[in-house]
């Protein structure tokens, strides 16, 4: 247990690192000013973790419960990692398009005109990257219910000095947008490398053919947004979010998910809106 917490203040002091490096050098090289709306478009981001954050504090004593090593407890964990990717993948990606897409007339909303030119860019970036950071945190998640939080700490320490020297290059040539790309990049870059290692390691029950379905599917999205934003006026852009959202979601549901997922899925939607009717 000392091993483990011990782990857990060297991940935690890593995350804060990870979490803060790009506005310290945001701060250090653009000022107060960008920094301010990078916080701005950050916030709006942040609106894709309202549901996965919950969802992974919930996962974790679920995986624990069936890290053992019976045929059925291997079973039960296979489909739990399985469900809770595609489930959080899918519900991420519905999202991320819908505030892409409406990133700018949002903070027009929130904060006016004049910050909302130069804050949507770095919205639109940062959505992007809070996908890699629901599958990163899944990941993590898995690896601490199996046990292996030095491979998670050894993995964010690894990325600390190649993410501050990746932020200060990229915030030196692109400044407020430079930021959000070494964020978004720093993310995937964490996605690939816990996947990698957690299958390697032998607690990750990543699949080739469904990572490969993943990894099409969010190329497919993320062109379709890249052309929405092109258009020239917001309703349109936002209703071609709306219809990615929903073309995802229907790919999910009928080609991703088993049969068992999906019924699984349908009653706890269920007894959510008998719960919000109460």
């Amino acid at each position: 247990m000392l091993i483990f917490g011990a782990f857990g203040v060297t991940l935690t002091l890593a995350d804060l690192l990870l979490t803060s490096g790009e506005r310290l050098v945001l701060t250090a090289m653009a000022g107060a000013d960008d920094l301010a709306r990078f916080s701005l478009a950050y916030t709006l981001a942040s609106v894709v973790m309202i549901g996965p954050l919950p969802a992974l504090n919930a996962l974790l004593p679920a995986f624990s419960r069936h890290a053992g090593s019976s045929a059925a407890d291997v079973a039960s964990f296979d489909a739990l990692y399985r469900r809770s990717l595609v489930t959080l993948y899918a519900g991420s990606l519905c999202c991320i398009a819908v505030l892409i897409t409406a990133a700018r007339p949002l903070l027009q909303v929130w904060v006016g005109p004049e910050l909302a030119i130069r804050a949507a860019p770095v919205a639109v970036v940062l959505c992007a990257g809070m996908l890699p950071q629901v599958v990163g945190q899944l990941h993590g998640t898995v690896l601490y219910a199996r046990g292996r939080p030095n491979l998670v700490a050894q993995l964010r320490w690894m990325e600390v000095p190649a993410y501050l020297c990746l932020g200060w290059i990229l915030v030196h040539q692109w400044g407020l947008v430079g930021a959000a790309a070494a964020w978004t990049l720093r993310w995937t870059a964490d996605a690939l490398l816990t996947a990698a290692r957690g299958r390697h390691a032998g607690g990750l029950p990543l699949d080739a053919r469904l990572a490969r379905s993943l990894a099409g599917l969010a190329a497919v999205v993320f062109a379709c947004l890249a052309l929405a934003l092109r258009l020239p006026h917001d309703g349109p852009r936002i209703l071609c979010g709306l219809a990615v959202a929903g073309g995802n979601a229907a790919y999910v549901w009928f080609r991703l998910l088993t049969p068992e997922d999906r019924s699984g899925l349908g009653a706890m939607l269920a007894t959510g809106v008998s719960a919000i009717r109460r």
